[in-house]
């Protein structure tokens, strides 16, 4: 199977539509059916294409590295290590030169001015100021030096906590939320399992998008949020909700894409 044919079957394997792809990816959904028939022509280069079919990837459910290395073999990208031998062979072509000796008689002559230099230097300093200490009158006598105490560092106050993000847990399958437990305040708590099958799923609170890609069969996982949750299901048959400790059951029919919002309290369908 091609690049295309392999993104295509995963896509479906999820139950998504290409506008579903398009949403959750912002990729148009015309340049996501022409990477499905195999032509990249719209993606504006290579380095695009590649882009797009990570973030493709990353919903339907795909390892991304096998795919973007039958990308390159079938687009004929040339391999960076190709490159680098390219490189090498035309260096090796140009010939090498060696570094030229250096004079180290000259260096030698030059170091040994600078030390004479130096000593006949401080010998004069020093016999100058032996003479002007012998001139000089008696010093005062002065009180002990006051040593400059560091002013105490004041601890910075504690910044006030950042307020509550919407958070997302996973939960293995066998810890199941009791029944009768609700969100403490006004807040929205939803559990979602996928008990006989795999899914894309994104779910969104109120400051964004709080997951979105494939959550495999046998996985539960529970998200929190102050006003409202919302969730769209690819396979909606695979996936079962509790939603402030009310069981809601499956979310759907097999293969149907379901669209939810729950808000605090008994979970009303949005």
């Amino acid at each position: 199977m091609s690049v295309g044919a392999d993104v295509a079957a995963a896509r479906r394997a999820c139950g998504l539509t290409i506008d579903d792809v398009s949403a959750a990816t912002r990729v148009r959904a015309t340049l996501l059916r022409h990477i499905e028939d195999d032509d990249f022509s719209l993606c504006g280069g290579d380095v695009y294409a590649r882009g797009h079919l990570r973030a493709i990837c990353t919903v339907v459910g795909l390892q991304a590295e096998p795919l973007l290395a039958a990308f390159d073999r079938e687009q004929g990208t040339p391999e960076p290590a190709e490159q680098t031998l390219a490189v090498s062979a035309s260096t090796a072509a140009q010939g090498y030169q060696a570094p030229r000796q250096l004079n180290w008689s000259a260096l030698l002559a030059v170091a040994l001015v600078g030390v004479l230099g130096f000593v006949g230097f401080r010998f004069l300093t020093v016999g100058q100021g032996a003479v002007d200490t012998a001139s000089t009158s008696p010093s005062i006598a002065v009180g002990p030096e006051t040593s400059a105490s560091a002013s105490p560092t004041a601890s910075s106050p504690a910044g006030p906590s950042p307020a509550t993000q919407p958070t997302e847990q996973a939960l293995p399958p066998e810890q199941a939320l009791p029944t009768d437990a609700v969100a403490a305040g006004p807040a929205v708590q939803m559990v979602l399992r996928t008990d006989t099958g795999r899914s894309w799923v994104q779910v969104s609170g109120s400051q964004g998008v709080l997951f979105s890609g494939v959550i495999e069969k046998g996985v539960a996982r529970r998200f929190v949020d102050s006003e409202k949750v919302a969730v769209v299901i690819g396979n909606a048959g695979a996936v079962s909700l509790t939603v402030n400790g009310e069981d809601l059951g499956s979310a759907g029919r097999s293969g149907q894409v379901a669209r939810l919002t729950f808000g605090p309290g008994n979970p009303n369908q949005g």
